[in-house]
């Protein structure tokens, strides 16, 4: 699938189910592509690796994924990327059969706008709010942790 980048300088753009802020990369089809890069605000960026386009990934998971795989930074010596990487995966692996239970920010607001709402609304996340703060992308979302914050900030001073 080809990529595009949202280049404005302000503005939130929303096409055919894909919402893009400022300097946003996401994976579209290739009609989408077409019809975004027609227009100033996008332009075409490098295709995808295989792995992203094969499972549907959108760039920002890749972008996630390929970070916590401990691929080299240009800031990291080199033999330091395979040790974080072989670091990040035994890691990964006793998270995984320590707790199935553990928290997942993307599930969490991968629902109707009400119920994640009603949900933060009620303390059902509270130790998870930074955590859902930084992937939250709806406003009503981001308004409702920011009044739960209020909540709580207003609690402790009591």
């Amino acid at each position: 699938m080809p990529r595009v980048r949202y280049t404005a300088d302000g503005g939130h753009y929303r096409t055919n189910g894909v919402g893009f802020d400022p300097g946003d990369v996401r994976d579209v089809g290739p009609d989408l592509a077409e019809y975004l890069c027609d227009r100033d605000d996008f332009e075409r960026v490098d295709e995808p690796s295989s792995d992203a386009a094969a499972d549907g990934a959108g760039s920002e998971a890749a972008a996630d994924a390929s970070e916590s795989e401990g691929e080299k930074s240009p800031d990291e010596p080199e033999g330091e990327a395979s040790e974080a990487a072989a670091e990040s995966d035994e890691t990964e692996a006793s998270d995984d059969e320590a707790s199935s239970d553990a928290f997942d920010a993307d599930t969490f607001l991968d629902r109707n706008v009400g119920p994640v709402t009603d949900d933060i609304s009620a303390g059902e996340a509270d130790e998870h709010l930074d955590a859902l703060a930084e992937q939250a992308d709806r406003v009503t979302v981001t308004d409702a942790i920011g009044e739960r914050r209020a909540e709580l900030d207003t609690q402790a001073q009591e």
